[in-house]
């Protein structure tokens, strides 16, 4: 039972650091608060592992902020990397002499 909650920590930490090195990469999300991206970065990644969210008092005292904050965050998110998928990539011919 310990090693199953130790894979999951493990798991979750991971996905929020992907999730996090994301947001970074888009300008548009310069506008939040480092600690508001890594919160919505653990709100999406429970979501993305299928985990019960609740983002109960105890969280939000933690975190600083309420759910819907963070539901604000990760539609932000999501929004600037839909558009950044849809961006053409530039040919590879560019970068090769």
């Amino acid at each position: 039972m310990v090693m199953q909650e130790k894979t999951v920590a493990t798991e979750l930490e991971m996905v929020s650091w992907y999730l996090v090195e994301l947001c970074l990469t888009e300008y548009s999300m310069v506008k939040f608060c480092p600690s508001q991206l890594a919160a919505a970065a653990v709100y999406t990644a429970l979501n993305t592992l299928g985990k019960e969210v609740t983002w109960g008092p105890a969280l939000q005292r933690h975190s600083g902020y309420t759910e819907s904050q963070l539901k604000y965050v990760c539609n932000a998110s999501s929004y600037a990397s839909f558009q950044t998928s849809l961006l053409p990539s530039p040919p590879l011919s560019k970068f090769i002499n």
